[in-house]
């Protein structure tokens, strides 16, 4: 692009056509790579599918859950594509891959990896980060279909220490269970 605006500024100032042309050519080049990479991009995203199985989907808060995340993609020759696992807010100490390469062979990825969840209640999975890379350019997408962002996982609060109840957070906060010595 530089080169492209070197040129452009030359034919300015010395008033020469070649270099107008040839800094046209460069900016038309450049311009066909970023649009033919977003289309890349926009494929690959349409295309996405994705599974998410655990076994932990009504689990404690703090409790470890695994995933195991299988990814499906049409990765266009020439681009590398990166899938990122989008983790619920509340993940905390993740042990694992949450983001890989899709190959070109098959169009599959497998993430698997485990996670503590520090709020509780019904948490979604957030989708997946699509980066779809060329030599010149890197797009990212945000997907969040309906299938990259299942199972629900239900966290109950963690269990109150020492004949207290809540969720063993701020100790200001808690107070005696009735009936409790």
């Amino acid at each position: 692009m530089l080169l492209g605006g070197a040129l452009l500024v030359s034919a300015w100032i010395f008033d020469e056509p070649p270099f107008f042309f040839a800094g046209g050519a460069v900016w038309l080049f450049v311009l066909f790579s970023l649009h033919h990479s977003i289309s890349a991009a926009r494929t690959a995203a349409e295309h996405l599918t994705g599974e998410r199985e655990t076994k932990e989907r009504f689990s404690r808060s703090g409790t470890r859950v695994h995933m195991t995340t299988t990814l499906r993609s049409q990765v266009l020759p020439g681009y590398c594509l990166e899938a990122e696992d989008m983790l619920p807010d509340s993940a905390t100490d993740i042990i694992g891959e949450t983001k890989s390469i899709i190959s070109d062979e098959n169009g599959t990825c497998t993430l698997q990896y485990s996670f503590r969840l520090l709020a509780h209640g019904t948490i979604h999975p957030g989708g997946v980060i699509l980066r779809c890379s060329d030599a010149f350019f890197t797009i990212r997408v945000s997907v969040h279909h309906s299938s990259l962002q299942s199972p629900n996982l239900f966290a109950f609060p963690e269990k109150g220490r020492g004949g207290y109840e809540g969720s063993g957070g701020d100790t200001a906060t808690r107070r005696p269970c009735v009936g409790q010595p």
